[in-house]
């Protein structure tokens, strides 16, 4: 009932707590632990090395659990449904699988993953050092693999190997059978996968408990906040400095406002636009309501929100992969009448209430309100707002009606000067160490009647917090 209700209903946010809650509850139970969901299709080969993966990983005490099965992923789903007391990292080189297949199962971390080769036993030495390089696991820790082989065979998943981080594979043996011939990148799409129950090698043997993992630190990142003006006033003159300048910024996340189809279409056919992932949403590039995402990081998830209101405003978020890490940004535009006051505090409300899902989120955009304005009330305690924390004795105005033509044209009656552009941050294991405003030179020096847009953008560098 309450899955029904998360897809057609209008309780979606309530459903899904209730449903968390639920989930978190039963999986602490004793009886719960004792008897896991059984799986009927223990015929298939891949049901069945999955069902003997948790075994496995429990007795020996494993850090970790990698599965491979070429061109599916069977493997980590498989997985997915036996309630793994240990994380599940599903390593792949396809880029298609990480965002629209992996991404989707309870339980499974998707780590996009390039091998030097896939021959031989070089495959376990590049993944250790993907393991090591990302911090997920430490050197000696054991971890148990499943993978189909032959690997060029495009087998499902039917062996499973014991494995020490970091140990010298044999000089002879089974990783030297003639079947492990070179493999090309396009094969392999779902690659290896893994389960961490932390255990050291010669340690002492760990009492049964559940321990939740310490949290990961966000690697640095850096982000950026434009509204990039939808209105075709002299674009042939502002919008290749625009582009120029987000080129320039060579930011990870990169949040957009007022994006229309003719300027996604300018971005994409920038040769710096090919390195980002950016916001899709039913299997398509999505900019709905005019706000776009762009990440250089991988982008696991995307969705928009439908706000309150009468100019039918949105939210997007996208929920990116940082260092092993899920990072969930979230960019909007919000009412824009001075009166719209109340408006805007609901899409607040809407947007917040959507966050608390999640454990590590950013919003940034053009919020169209300005400091001591009431909306400024309903933003949570425990979100940092970047200029304020950074830069506290500087105005900040990103509608600088003083410095741009264009702001000053477009401002309502009395407005003054306002810092409608904001990034806000939550988490606990990165915070902001740096923030300025970009865009907010003219594009013909000395001559304040056109800029890149209308509004100054903001660029942010988030930084992890000591310790985290």
């Amino acid at each position: 009932m309450l899955s029904g209700e998360t897809a057609a209903g209008a309780y979606l946010i309530r459903s899904v707590t209730i449903m968390d809650k639920i989930i978190r509850y039963t999986e602490g139970t004793e009886r719960y632990r004792k008897n896991p969901p059984i799986d009927l299709e223990l015929g298939h080969t891949t049901n069945t090395i999955a069902r003997r993966r948790w075994p496995a990983a429990r007795a020996c005490r494993r850090s970790a659990r990698w599965p491979s099965t070429p061109a599916r992923a069977g493997s980590p789903g498989s997985s997915a449904t036996t309630a793994w007391r240990v994380p599940i990292y599903a390593f792949t080189p396809n880029a298609s699988t990480y965002q629209s297949l992996l991404a989707l199962y309870w339980g499974v971390t998707p780590i996009l993953f390039t091998a030097a080769s896939y021959e031989g036993s070089s495959i376990f030495i590049d993944l250790d050092k993907a393991i090591l390089r990302r911090g997920l696991l430490a050197e000696e820790d054991r971890i148990v693999i499943a993978f189909g082989y032959p690997l060029k065979d495009h087998k499902s998943v039917n062996l499973l190997k014991l494995h020490k981080v970091g140990e010298k594979p044999p000089a002879r043996g089974l990783w030297h059978d003639h079947a492990m011939t070179r493999l090309s990148r396009r094969r392999v799409t779902t690659g290896l996968a893994a389960l961490a129950a932390g255990c050291r090698v010669g340690a002492p043997p760990a009492k049964r408990t559940v321990v939740d993992a310490p949290p990961r630190a966000v690697p640095p990142l850096t982000l950026v906040t434009y509204n990039v003006l939808a209105d075709r006033v002299r674009v042939s003159e502002r919008l290749p400095p625009l582009l120029e300048l987000l080129a320039r910024a060579d930011a990870d996340v990169i949040a957009l406002q007022e994006v229309t189809d003719w300027i996604a279409r300018l971005i994409h056919e920038q040769p710096w636009a090919r390195g980002y992932y950016a916001s899709t949403i039913g299997g398509r590039r999505a900019h709905p309501g005019g706000q776009y995402i762009l990440s250089r990081r991988p982008i696991l998830r995307s969705s928009a929100i439908e706000l309150a209101g009468r100019q039918r405003r949105t939210a997007v978020l996208s929920t990116i992969e940082a260092g092993g890490v899920e990072l969930t940004v979230v960019t909007t535009h919000l009412e824009s009448f001075l009166e719209d006051g109340p408006t805007r505090a609901r899409q607040l409300d809407q947007i917040f209430e959507r966050l608390q899902l999640e454990d590590d989120a950013t919003l940034l955009g053009d919020l169209n309100f300005g400091d001591g304005e009431p909306e400024e009330a309903r933003v949570p305690a425990e979100y940092v707002d970047l200029w304020r924390a950074l830069r506290p004795d500087e105005p900040g105005f990103t509608w600088d009606i003083e410095r741009s033509e264009m702001a000053r044209v477009g401002s309502f009656p009395g407005e003054p000067s306002r810092r409608l552009d904001r990034i806000y941050l939550r988490s606990q294991r990165t915070r902001g160490r740096s923030i300025e405003i970009i865009g907010d030179q003219p594009v013909h020096p000395g001559r304040r009647e056109l800029f890149p847009s209308d509004h100054f953008g903001l660029a942010a560098t988030l930084e992890p917090v000591s310790g985290s």
